[in-house]
């Protein structure tokens, strides 16, 4: 969010402890480049005193954003709202709650499934 320092001396050169050792003169950092970070004034945290709100988004999350909405909704809103509704048997009928919970599929046990067959070029 805010520039940041960099530390780039490397973990344990320089430390190690001998006759011939010195003392160390400082750490190598690297100063934040102009235009780095976001001002603290455009913060969302900016009026919270000892709030601070993480406004990066990990890359590693960015892989379950979707860019559009699912089919029978038109807005995100809309389909946000559903996620927020409750599933649970408290909160709706008993009809409602088995039907929310019923799975797409239906099969007997011990009934063989087949695997999915991926549709490929017609045979020629």
């Amino acid at each position: 969010d805010a520039p940041k320092t960099e530390d780039l001396t490397l973990p344990g050169w320089g430390s190690w402890g001998g006759k011939s050792i010195q003392p160390k003169k400082g750490k190598v950092l690297r100063k934040p480049a102009a235009g780095e970070g976001i001002e603290k004034s455009k913060r969302r945290d900016a009026k919270l005193g000892s709030v601070i709100i993480n406004q990066t988004l990990p890359k590693s999350a960015q892989k379950y954003y979707s860019s559009n909405v699912p089919f029978p909704f038109y807005t995100p809103e809309q389909y946000e709202d559903t996620l927020q509704a409750p599933i649970g048997k408290e909160w709706n009928t008993a009809k409602s709650y088995s039907k929310a919970i019923k799975p797409r599929v239906m099969t007997k046990a011990g009934r063989i499934i087949n695997p999915l067959v991926i549709p490929s070029k017609k045979k020629q």
